[in-house]
């Protein structure tokens, strides 16, 4: 659809609960994908006036960024062992 995710649907049409089923499901990445406009579900959100699907997505994102931080930190901590030999 444009190149919007279903995040960018359940966003667009006010769906808080959608979008936490779709972090649970695995799609985390996808509530910070930009579309082929560069606009994320956030946008769609703000656009449509869903306050809580903003907050929903704030609050999905930091903790999508908490996670990959610490897959970097266990990734990086892995290299220098293997490295520092």
């Amino acid at each position: 659809a444009h190149g919007h995710t279903p995040a960018h649907a359940a966003a667009l049409a006010g769906h808080e609960g959608c979008l936490r089923a779709l972090n649970e499901l695995g799609a985390g990445a996808s509530l910070s994908n930009g579309g082929i406009h560069g606009f994320v579900p956030a946008h769609s959100a703000a656009r449509s006036g869903y306050a809580g699907c903003l907050r929903v997505l704030h609050y999905l994102q930091d903790k999508h960024l908490e996670q990959l931080h610490y897959l970097a930190t266990i990734y990086s901590a892995y290299i220098k062992m293997i490295y520092l030999r």
